[in-house]
């Protein structure tokens, strides 16, 4: 991500005081970066290589069902 990571954008969000819940897709395995990551917020990790049917099940969750076309 230019200029900063998701973890930056998770703090931003917080700071600001949105409630929403985020997706985060990251390459990165590391767990101490997973842990930080889930301190800032309710997110959702997802890990590259991306699957359709992933993304599907966390829209589901999410309650983004058939709005969204993946």
């Amino acid at each position: 991500m230019p200029g900063g990571t998701g973890i930056d954008l998770l703090k931003a969000v917080e700071l600001q005081g949105i409630k929403t819940p985020v997706v985060l897709v990251t390459g990165v395995g590391d767990a101490n970066l997973i842990d930080e990551a889930m301190d800032h917020g309710p997110i959702t990790l997802i890990r590259k290589p991306i699957r359709v049917k992933q993304v599907r099940q966390v829209l589901e969750v999410l309650g983004v069902h058939k709005q969204a076309k993946v």
